[in-house]
């Protein structure tokens, strides 16, 4: 039996009067990477929040690396999210700090290091293995999209985390360069025996890099298999899901 190192049982979550997650469950295991593909608004970022406890769940548990973390307050959750790492939409660098600082600074903030030259050595390591060695001095302003993707991995990896969190990592992004950013997750995933939850839209991108998709709609998984059963589905939320991403596609693509 495989291990888990995520399980979601009956996530439910309002905003006010809207309901966003509808008793959804789910599971990953260790060493995998999930890939929740649904369309805008169906709840996919609230599951990402809920995970790593940005938001507490209105029911419903979450259980990670074992542990029941649904209701832990601020102070229990930070050793849980020591072993978190997260690549927010965009990026979400900080602007006023260089490359070096970005990358450094869970390093500085939530594991404490004091040692400057073990801190330069491990983010050099880190820009190294997103394929950016050199780049410490630069801005975020001086970076391309595609980079600032790759510094944001390297920022979420850097303190060794155990499960990696994506939102959306590959959307702004030209289909070469988001190709790259797969490559990337995926490699780097293996290389450091992380676990993996990536939030899309992008199929390309989930069929390239996940052993399991799930697929949400309206706030709870409709869907679930493995890459090949995604191809082979005649599953009507399947069919559903990929008319709607082609239709954008094509509005994007309208004179």
């Amino acid at each position: 039996m495989e291990e888990e190192i995520l399980r979601l049982e009956g996530i439910k979550k309002s905003f006010g009067d809207k309901i966003v997650l509808k008793g959804l469950s789910l599971s990953v295991n260790k060493g995998e990477i999930a890939a929740l593909m649904g369309p805008s608004g169906c709840g996919k970022t609230t599951v990402l929040r809920s995970i790593s406890r940005l938001i507490e769940p209105d029911d419903g548990k979450i259980i990670l690396y074992g542990n029941d973390i649904t209701h832990l307050s601020e102070r229990e959750l930070i050793e849980i999210r020591k072993r978190i790492g997260i690549v927010f939409q965009g990026g979400a660098l900080f602007d006023s700090m260089t490359v070096f600082e970005n990358v450094a600074f869970p390093l500085r903030y939530c594991l404490e290091i004091k040692d400057e030259k073990r801190m330069r050595e491990m983010v050099s390591a880190m820009l190294e293995s997103v394929e950016l060695s050199g780049i410490e001095d630069l801005m975020p302003a001086d970076l391309s999209g595609g980079m600032r993707k790759r510094v944001a991995l390297a920022r979420a990896l850097v303190y060794n985390p155990s499960f990696l969190l994506l939102d959306e990592p590959t959307t702004g992004l030209d289909p070469q360069t988001a190709r790259h950013i797969d490559r990337l997750v995926a490699n780097l995933s293996r290389k450091y025996n992380v676990s993996a939850m990536t939030v899309t839209h992008d199929v390309v991108s989930a069929l390239g890099i996940a052993d399991r998709i799930f697929l949400m709609k309206e706030g709870d998984i409709v869907w679930q298999g493995t890459p090949e059963e995604w191809e082979a589905s005649n599953d009507p939320e399947v069919a559903a899901f990929l008319l709607g991403t082609k239709s954008i596609r094509q509005r994007g693509n309208a004179p």
